[in-house]
């Protein structure tokens, strides 16, 4: 390419040109340590290439490459992925009709709890909500109940820097999203996989740990799976989401509330359910699966346009 400037075989247009087909190449001999090259323009932009050894004998022909100019940049070629608030539909369904489940919770503490509501007659729920425990919160052991306990004085809590806690958090995760899957009064219900700031939504907050970020990246190559059943949500609290306010199991004494009227703001009630569920009704309009809650805001990842700050010019 030097060569081709160097000798003026391209008008002087400011042009970049790149090589784009090779024709006709043919070897005559092995390569000596030292070649001459002999370039000649051809028709329109193309070039021919002789390699010659000292003593003239030929090396390769290439009859010719044929170069094209390359298009400019586009303004903005790198992408970002940020999060913002997104443009709620008003065609899908409305924060009032979502209810919502949580596993943990007073009324659903476990699967267990969750399919003696559906064997006592209640309505399969629109999500139904499986906490990851935080960093802090996460024991070295599985639990046989399958669920993501709130920690306890009676169990330590596990630092977020040895191995055990990752796997037995993937372990559970794993299990449970298993569990829910294959439970065939549950396949209208979206699983909400929920971290506690897992996810730096809003710059310069800062994650809590590793471990959310992993549940993140198992969780979405099981979304890749089961397309439309998984939302990820991350929030910056660990408030309880239910949406149940007791935990009476007769059909006759429906006890569920949507998460727009349930302004109960004791354990086991949701003062963010309206945001939660908000936010369930965007994903379930327009697909959206991952989610962050912060505050009473929520946002969806977007990429957008990037233009990263050039850096000083160093001292000559």
């Amino acid at each position: 390419l030097h060569a081709t400037g160097a000798a003026g075989l391209f008008p002087d247009d400011g042009a970049v040109r790149l090589p784009f087909t090779w024709r006709g190449l043919r070897r005559h001999a092995d390569a000596p340590d030292t070649v001459r090259v002999l370039l000649r323009r051809g028709d329109g932009d193309s070039v021919t290439v002789r390699l010659t050894a000292e003593d003239g004998s030929p090396v390769a022909d290439l009859d010719a490459v044929t170069f094209r100019i390359a298009e400019p940049v586009a303004a903005d070629p790198l992408y970002a992925l940020g999060w913002e608030t997104p443009v709620e539909r008003s065609d899908g369904p409305g924060a009032g009709d979502v209810t919502v489940w949580e596993l943990g919770s007073a009324a659903h503490p476990d699967l267990d709890a969750v399919r003696a509501a559906l064997d006592a007659g209640a309505a399969p729920p629109t999500a139904l909500v499986l906490p990851v425990p935080a960093p802090e919160e996460t024991h070295p052991a599985p639990t046989p109940a399958l669920t993501a306990p709130a920690p306890t004085d009676a169990a330590p809590a596990a630092t977020d820097t040895t191995p055990d806690p990752l796997r037995t958090t993937l372990d559970t995760v794993v299990r449970l999203l298993r569990t829910a899957l294959t439970e065939p009064r549950l396949e209208s219900t979206r699983l909400v996989v929920r971290t506690r700031r897992a996810v730096e939504a809003v710059p310069g907050e800062g994650i809590a740990g590793a471990i959310g970020g992993a549940v993140w990246g198992l969780v979405r190559s099981v979304q890749s799976e089961e397309p439309g059943r998984i939302v990820l949500l991350d929030t910056d609290t660990d408030t309880d989401t239910d949406t149940e306010g007791g935990t009476d199991t007769d059909p006759e004494s429906d006890t569920s509330t949507n998460a727009d009227t349930d302004t109960d703001t004791s354990p086991g009630t949701a003062p963010h359910a309206s945001t939660l569920a908000r936010a369930l009704a965007h994903a379930l309009a327009t697909g959206d699966s991952q989610l962050a809650l912060r505050g009473t805001d929520f946002l969806v990842p977007r990429l957008r346009p990037h233009r990263p700050a050039l850096a000083p010019a160093a001292d000559p």
